[in-house]
């Protein structure tokens, strides 16, 4: 079980981030994605980076749809981004990340397993993929 601690001074602060839904293209890792397209990833880091400097979290979720299974680059951008922070971070699946199989999932926790503050807990294979086991 994964424990993180909680100073008894101050409250434990959580940010959540939805749905950013980033594709390859979004990262502006495709070459024929339009600026329009190839730039997303800079509203997402630009709203993020605020929000981390007011908010303050000492743990950042992403409930759903960070990419789609097969865009492993995007999953790779997210190590690169959140390495910038020396705070844990953690995802829990949605249905474009986890909705072929659980062969990209295994793959996803790999490559966001490369992150030093990425944490993330298996759960029984029967159940699904882990932290909150969807499938």
């Amino acid at each position: 079980m994964i424990k993180l601690a909680k100073s008894k001074d101050k409250d434990f602060v959580i940010l959540n981030l939805s749905d950013p839904q980033l594709t390859e293209a979004n990262w502006g890792l495709k070459e024929d994605a339009e600026p329009h397209v190839a730039n997303v990833h800079k509203i997402f880091e630009y709203t993020v980076d605020n929000l981390i400097e007011r908010v303050k979290p000492d743990l950042i979720t992403i409930t759903g749809d960070l990419a789609y299974p097969y865009d492993m680059r995007s999953y790779e951008k997210y190590v690169e981004y959140f390495n910038r922070f020396e705070i844990p971070w953690t995802v829990v699946w949605g249905n474009h990340d986890n909705q072929v199989d659980l062969g990209p999932i295994d793959e996803m926790v790999n490559i966001l397993s490369r992150s030093k503050n990425f944490i993330f807990e298996a759960g029984p294979r029967e159940l699904g993929s882990g932290n909150c086991n969807r499938h």
